[in-house]
């Protein structure tokens, strides 16, 4: 996957791949819908994430903000703390 291996070849150390689709259930109307908490919660568990962490995303994507936005959005349904980088 393209994404994974440029998350490799450059990236803040310690930093974890958010994968979007991971954690949701695609139907035909909506590709990517919100996740169920418990889903969401259990993919953060094993990327590492708690509530003591402050989070900080960063989105290496061609446009520079489709994946961090997203992520963005999601913790921000769950009132996380976190900032955003722009990279490019």
């Amino acid at each position: 996957m393209k994404c994974v291996n440029d998350l490799f070849r450059g990236h803040i150390p310690k930093a974890r791949y958010f994968n979007q689709l991971e954690y949701t259930t695609p139907t035909a109307f909506i590709p990517r819908g919100l996740p169920d908490v418990k889903s969401f919660e259990d993919y953060l568990t094993r990327l590492g994430v708690s509530n003591n962490h402050h989070i900080v995303l960063y989105d290496r994507s061609a446009a520079g903000f489709f994946a961090a936005s997203r992520a963005w959005f999601l913790l921000k349904v769950i009132q996380s703390v976190f900032v955003f980088l722009n990279l490019n």
